[in-house]
């Protein structure tokens, strides 16, 4: 038999119609996703079936390839025994921008945002929605959720932006132009011009867009909530609606815009409460079911992760990147399964969990000080947020003040005093 008919024999065994081929199961890590070490398994079987066996043996291709899948189980088990397949079928299930095929406990706020929406598919004006709550409630996931259902029944604008990204309303306007097909010129266009165009643009189409801003108290701390006021009044003073839905961790935020955008949003406020043990568990369970090898990830291991998190607040970021840490940890020991060591060793670990009750903008605040070892001078925290007014950064640090989380101190350097932030606690021991 030529090395191509053996080739051929081995990866199209249906290529003999009288071959009666063993049916082969597609489920299991060999389902999970291909790697390298899948790549390597497959030479080593093909090579152990050329050394061990005879031609005379695999009296037809069905029989060779039917060598061949045993010959490669039997590799596969004794790798996932060695470690040399890794703990992960597909590590990406356990990174911050996946979003699950279901969201487990969050029922309730699912139904809530659909139903508030729903209106934008037929033409009509949605409700606006104020959504906060802790961070890793699965406010954004819950969101962008809704957004993916709804895109699969009805062709129309869906916009999610980042307000840490877009924080003006000069940014956030060209992101909803050019969503709806109105690429600005170049040299640039005023805010006022931009949505006089996005008008125009909503008329056309004869739609309802429905725009997502998130970490939305960061047009707040910037002044730029006039955006707010412009869109759910525009079914009044335009005669054209928007869908509008504003996500942030801190309600506080919704209470101090003026009166006349937060009576738009009376009916529509939705809290996203912290995650209970049981759901953490639940959601780490859907997780590991894709991320990981068959058999690798233990439910005592999921356990550990989950009551970690549930002390944390019930933050499900906390639960995931604990477990990912794990599988990390299990991968540099080389070994087929992760174990109660490895997530205690993932808990010990420096990466910075997110602080209660804060901004994406004060959270950068306090990782920029935890790096620089407790303590920046202002002038130093400014290089940390390239792109952001120095009137942001100054709402950041006198809220975190506020919330006793750093402290603030007045120094003599050679070039004159200036101000330094500590993280609170710190200064203590000085």
């Amino acid at each position: 038999m030529s090395v191509r008919l053996f080739a051929l024999s081995v990866f199209q065994p249906n290529q003999s119609p009288s071959a009666k081929t063993p049916a082969v199961s597609t489920a299991g890590p060999m389902a999970a996703g291909s790697n390298d070490a899948s790549m390597r398994f497959v030479a080593i079987a093909s090579a152990t079936i050329i050394a061990t066996s005879t031609m005379k043996e695999c009296s037809s291709l069905a029989s060779l390839h039917h060598l061949f899948i045993t010959v490669f189980a039997r590799a596969f088990k004794k790798g996932r025994r060695n470690g040399l397949m890794g703990v992960f079928s597909d590590e990406s299930v356990l990174s911050p921008e996946f979003l699950p095929e279901d969201l487990p406990g969050r029922d309730a706020e699912l139904r809530a945002i659909a139903d508030a929406l729903r209106p934008a598919l037929s033409g009509r004006r949605p409700v606006p929605l104020f959504i906060w709550g802790r961070t890793g409630t699965g406010k954004t996931s819950s969101v962008k959720h809704v957004l993916r259902e709804f895109r699969e029944h009805v062709d129309s604008v869906f916009l999610y932006v980042n307000c840490w990204q877009n924080y003006t309303r000069q940014s956030v306007f060209s992101e909803l132009s050019t969503a709806l097909g109105e690429p600005l010129p170049r040299r640039g266009l005023a805010s006022d011009e931009i949505f006089s165009r996005i008008i125009e643009a909503v008329r056309q189409k004869r739609a309802v867009p429905v725009l997502v801003l998130d970490e939305a108290d960061r047009l707040f701390v910037g002044g730029e909530e006039r955006i707010l006021y412009d869109l759910t009044r525009a079914t009044e003073n335009y005669g054209v609606s928007f869908g509008i839905v504003c996500i942030s961790n801190d309600f506080a935020a919704f209470s101090r815009l003026d009166d006349r955008i937060r009576s738009a949003f009376l009916g529509g406020k939705i809290e996203f409460k912290p995650y209970s043990p049981i759901e953490l568990r639940e959601i780490l369970q859907h997780r590991a079911r894709k991320a990981f090898q068959h058999g690798a990830c233990p439910v005592e291991v999921i356990g550990m992760c989950a009551a970690h998190a549930s002390k944390k607040g019930g933050d499900a970021r906390v639960a995931i990147e604990a477990l990912w840490l794990a599988g990390r940890n299990a991968e540099k020991r080389d070994a087929s399964s992760v174990t109660a060591a490895d997530v205690r060793s993932a808990l010990k670990s420096e990466h910075v969990e997110p602080a209660q009750g804060v901004s994406e903008g004060e959270a950068k605040v306090l990782a920029a000080l935890k790096a620089a070892g407790g303590s920046l001078t202002s002038g130093e925290l400014y290089k940390h947020f390239s792109g952001a007014s120095s009137r942001s950064v100054r709402n950041y640090v006198q809220s975190l003040e506020a919330k006793r989380l750093i402290a603030l101190k007045e120094v003599a350097l050679k070039q004159g005093r200036t101000r330094v932030i500590e993280l609170e606690g710190r200064h203590e021991n000085h």
